[in-house]
């Protein structure tokens, strides 16, 4: 009757076997990892996403791509056609029809825009789209992702906005242009917690080597033509933003003569190296400016990036 024969490896080979199979597991660990990596990063990813307060409807508005990739989704923008395809893992393609304002044919309200070159949609029809969910808190918005997982948004709030329309006759003066290209210049301007603005500083000399026109300036009780003259509307649109938003008048100064751009006593004046108009940013978050331009109209808003 033959025996079986157990064949035992020495101390060493036995040693030498564990390892190469210790190493293989971890291979097979890193190599899982590295291809698991694209799904795990949307979950991963730590900035929030920005969305806004419409100034009209006071709805929120969420960055497309940002809360697509969030998702685990892709986006591609289609310049010719401004439509933007969302395409979110095992779900059908999604087309955001900029122009017309849809979204997989239907309308949103409000509609999609685009600020700093980032589009944004109406918060609510997107996330729903996409199989996600919104809840309106008292303490904010809270989203979750169709797996349950809440997502980080930063909502900015609008804190205040100004408009102020030049007369017809006025449309194409140089006065509108220095004003444009004075608020062009405190465009964007970020102001943290406690930080106050200066007019004169942020917008600088009014000289033509910085394309400042020749306009009319407020002498005394005289009109005087001058480079820069028109910027006093700017100053004036700022200052009623500010009033707006609940911030703090720092400095502020009134023309010699009565304007007819805003009611009276809500006017501000400014001259290089002489009046200044400046204000605090009294929240405890920073502050955004944000000056447009439409037509004869100039508008400026304050954003708090809370």
């Amino acid at each position: 009757m033959m025996e079986t024969a157990l064949i035992r490896l020495p101390d060493d080979g036995q040693r030498e076997m564990e390892n190469l199979l210790r190493s293989f597991y971890w291979l097979v660990v890193l190599v899982a990892f590295f291809f698991a990596w694209p799904v795990l990063e949307p979950a991963l990813a730590a900035d929030p996403v920005v969305a806004y307060e419409d100034p009209d409807t006071q709805r929120a508005m969420i960055a497309v791509r940002d809360f697509s990739t969030v998702l685990g989704g892709e986006v591609d923008w289609e310049a010719a056609t401004s439509t933007v395809s969302i395409r979110v893992y095992g779900r059908p393609a999604l087309y955001l029809d900029v122009k017309a304002g849809t979204l997989a044919g239907v309308p949103l309200q409000p509609r999609p825009q685009i600020k700093d070159g980032v589009t944004y949609a109406p918060l609510r029809q997107v996330a729903e789209a996409l199989g996600a969910r919104v809840d309106w808190r008292e303490d904010g918005i809270h989203v979750y992702t169709p797996a349950g997982e809440q997502v980080s948004i930063k909502y900015i709030h609008l804190l205040g906005r100004y408009t102020i329309t030049f007369p017809e006759k006025e449309a194409g003066s140089p006065s509108l242009h220095n004003a444009r290209l004075a608020g062009q210049y405190l465009n964007g301007l970020v102001v943290p917690p406690g930080g106050v603005v200066s007019f004169n500083n942020v917008v600088g000399p009014r000289t033509g080597a910085r394309g400042f026109v020749p306009g009319i300036i407020f002498m005394g009780d005289q009109k005087v033509p001058e480079i820069g003259g028109g910027i006093c509307r700017t100053a004036t649109l700022l200052h009623n933003a500010v009033l707006s938003a609940g911030l703090e008048v720092v400095e502020r100064h009134r023309h010699g003569l009565p304007v007819t751009y805003v009611p009276p006593g809500y006017d501000a004046t400014v001259y290089y190296g002489v009046l200044d108009y400046r204000f605090r940013n009294n929240r405890p978050v920073p502050i955004k400016l944000e000056f447009t331009s439409q037509g004869s109209s100039i508008t400026m808003a304050i954003w708090e990036l809370g």
